[in-house]
This record gives structure tokens, C-alpha cells and sequence, in this order.
């Protein structure tokens, strides 16, 4: 497993969590583009950081290990107290859908259905603990997850 430092912020969640599963991306053979500009001392729960970028990363290295194409773009900044996030990565095969509580999610292709899913709801509700707003976009054959979270 690759090692390297892609991110250096001085948030030890945030940086831990981004080096981990962006080094596994590289193992994957994926073509990075990393911009993170935060300040080092960002309000935001750690727990929250990890679950919501662990989860969303995950996923993110999920569909490349099965793309042919490979790439990830990982964007987060700090403007103005409101922490935005933006991953995109390439994608193959049908993106499943269904509409749950009124809104429309993305259903897991895992076999074990039961045991899979929790970390789109572990996302939401970092989400809506930071009263933020999630949109998605499956289209060209890149999954992209844009979150803004307000911190103040």
C-alpha cells in the first residue's frame, strides 16, 4: 500500500483519513487530482471527518477498482465558515436508484444488501448535523458528490 502525503493541513482526522484511502486509490492505478485548503484548526468534529470522508472515499475506490478508467479528483476548502467538499471519480456499469423517505439514493450492488449501505446514511447524517446540503451527479461516466457544510 502506498504511504505517500497527499495532504497536509494540520487536521490529524482529516489527514489521516485522505492519505490512507488516497494512497489505496493510487494502488488502484488511479489518476489523482488533490486541492485541499483548509485551515488547520477547522471546526468540525474529527469523528464526523472521518466517517463522512472514509465513507464517501470508499466508495470512491470502490468503483475504480472495477473502472478501467481511473481517476479522482478530490477538492475541500474552507470559504467563508462553509466546508465544501467535492469527489468525483470515474465509473462503469448501471448506477442503481430507488426512492426512499421521498428522496432519491443510490442503492449498493453488493450482494449482501443488509450489511451495505449504513455509509450513505452515516453521510447524511454528518450532513444534516452541519445543516449542509449534498447534491450527486452520475453522468459521463463520473460519480461526483458535492457537500457543503456550514461550520459557523
Amino acid at each position: 500500500i502506498s504511504t505517500g502525503c497527499y495532504v497536509d493541513t494540520g487536521n490529524p482526522a482529516l489527514d489521516s483519513i485522505l492519505n490512507h484511502k488516497l494512497g489505496i486509490a493510487e494502488d488502484l492505478g488511479a489518476k489523482l487530482t488533490v486541492e485541499v485548503l483548509v485551515p488547520e484548526g477547522l471546526e468540525i468534529d474529527p469523528f464526523d471527518t472521518s466517517e463522512l470522508l472514509g465513507n464517501l472515499m470508499d466508495n470512491a475506490n470502490e468503483a475504480l477498482a472495477v473502472s478501467r478508467k481511473k481517476d479522482l479528483e478530490v477538492r475541500i476548502w474552507l470559504d467563508r465558515g462553509i466546508l465544501y467538499f467535492h469527489i468525483s471519480n470515474s465509473y462503469e456499469g448501471e448506477v442503481q436508484k430507488a426512492v426512499l423517505g421521498g428522496r432519491e439514493v443510490y442503492m449498493t450492488r453488493k450482494k449482501d444488501k443488509q450489511q451495505h449501505g449504513l455509509g450513505r446514511q452515516s453521510i447524511i447524517r454528518a450532513v444534516e448535523k452541519y445543516h449542509g446540503v449534498m447534491e450527486t451527479d452520475d453522468t459521463d461516466g463520473k460519480f461526483t458528490v458535492d457537500i457543503m457544510l456550514y461550520l459557523t
